[in-house]
């Protein structure tokens, strides 16, 4: 969606506002039948990363995420001389999520 793009959260507020006016004229659906989940994330990276063909699929564990995420810094940390130091929180693994689709 177009809002992952956008930077403040009053602008994200009008662009859901928008999109959910149309979508309930449109399809007569509610606000809760279309947003069933508190995120959509979708990855290929949450059973693991050994596999050479690993499912895309989506994510509806957030906390689960976070902690494998966490792991593979852990492990990248590790086996380098120069570790990363980063915290991982929910938007920093929603955007390491985005950025291993692109690179996939």
């Amino acid at each position: 969606m177009f809002g992952d793009r956008l930077v403040g959260l009053k602008d994200l507020g009008l662009l859901e506002d928008m999109v959910m006016e149309n979508v309930i004229k449109l399809f007569s659906v509610s606000k809760q039948e279309v947003f069933s989940a508190e995120r959509l994330i979708f990855g290929d990276f949450s059973d693991g990363n050994t596999e050479e063909i690993r499912p895309y699929k989506f994510i509806p564990d957030l906390n689960a995420m976070v902690e494998k995420i966490e792991e593979y810094l852990e492990n990248y940390n590790g086996a380098t001389k120069n570790p990363m130091r980063l915290v991982m929180f929910l938007d920093a693994c929603d955007h390491v999520a985005r950025i291993c689709r692109i690179l996939r």
